[in-house]
């Protein structure tokens, strides 16, 4: 369940509250808030959009590899998630991203440039869509959220609509409602304080070289084995077997 969202527009308390009563009727808690005349985040079912030094982030995060990144960044064993994301923005800046494992999706503001940017992981496993308009732009987790912030309902892709409603493979990037999108797979998206918004890649699957003919056994074995390890890490996991190999290889590397 998405618990996030960004909205940059300022003085626009009708928007403020209607994206506000959308993220506490879908996750059943009021939603905690931090804002700044230029932008307001929030984040329910947690505590407040965390915030290091001029960073603010909000999101839905299910990173993996936590050691290794609080390693990386000499952190403290029990630092949470949303502080070694900003610690490693502060750090690397977009190239932080590389270095996070997992899902995840946010919006992270940044004061010194009064630059908002939103991030989807590099396979989609969390949602983020988008609204951008002229004096408004609306991020979040879920689509209902970012309709939310809009005045005025927008109206229906109907083609996107017949594609749904036929079986036809669907854009990755359209929705139901002209206007409102999603954020590729990993992608961010940058709204400057002129309110021009730039899309582009940050994580491109070819950009990985395949091992070696002889040696892909071995390394398929080592990437499942870990994919395994951190999916248990935070205590008993369950699995649901089809009787093929791929749940059956998974259960056995389990235990």
């Amino acid at each position: 369940m998405s618990r996030f969202a960004a909205l940059l527009s300022p003085g626009e308390p009708e928007a403020a509250r209607r994206i506000e009563a959308d993220l506490t009727r879908r996750t059943g808690g009021f939603p905690r808030r931090w804002g700044s005349e230029d932008v307001q985040l929030w984040q329910a079912r947690a505590s407040v959009a965390r915030s290091f030094g001029p960073l603010t982030l909000a999101g839905d995060l299910a990173l993996t590899d936590l050691a290794d990144l609080r390693t990386a960044l000499a952190a403290d064993p029990d630092t949470e998630s949303a502080m070694l994301v900003l610690a490693a923005w502060r750090r690397w800046g977009v190239a932080a991203l590389d270095r996070l494992c997992g899902g995840f999706a946010f919006a992270l503001w940044d004061a010194r440039t009064r630059r908002l940017t939103a991030v989807r992981d590099r396979f989609g496993i969390q949602p983020l869509a988008y609204a951008a308009a002229p004096g408004r732009v609306v991020v979040a987790g879920d689509l209902s959220t970012v309709l939310a912030g809009l005045d005025t309902a927008p109206e229906t892709d109907r083609a996107w609509v017949a594609g749904f409603l036929s079986g036809q493979p669907l854009d990755a990037v359209r929705t139901a409602w002209r206007g409102v999108l999603r954020l590729p797979p990993g992608h961010l998206m940058v709204v400057e304080p002129d309110g021009t918004v730039t899309l582009r890649p940050w994580y491109r699957l070819e950009r990985s070289a395949p091992p070696k003919v002889q040696d892909a056994a071995p390394a398929l074995r080592a990437a499942l084995a870990h994919a395994t390890n951190q999916a248990c890490a935070d205590g008993p996991t369950a699995t649901m077997l089809s009787g093929g190999l791929d749940s059956s290889t998974l259960a056995l590397l389990s235990v």
